[in-house]
């Protein structure tokens, strides 16, 4: 009986750690949304190492996806030819 409701308190947290996470990321949303041009650009400014950040490692993955692809075509048509 214990573990159903240990089971049920672990999901009532992590439902109450979505609806909070929601509530901050819509809260800063509005907040950036309705700000003064001149704050909008100081945030905009302040995310832009992030952003890049983020780009950097998405151009890493495809690299990363296109070298292991090319090695698995060369790996085909080398069976293919023996």
């Amino acid at each position: 009986m214990s573990v159903k409701l240990s089971a049920v308190r672990r999901h009532t947290e992590i439902v109450e750690l979505i609806m909070v996470t929601i509530y901050l990321v819509l809260t800063g949303y509005l907040i950036a949304c309705s700000a003064p041009p001149r704050i909008a650009f100081v945030l905009r400014d302040a995310a832009t190492p992030f952003q890049v950040i983020v780009r950097a490692r998405n151009a890493g993955a495809e690299r990363s996806l296109a070298a292991w692809r090319s090695l698995q075509f060369e790996t085909r048509t080398l069976r293919l030819f023996r």
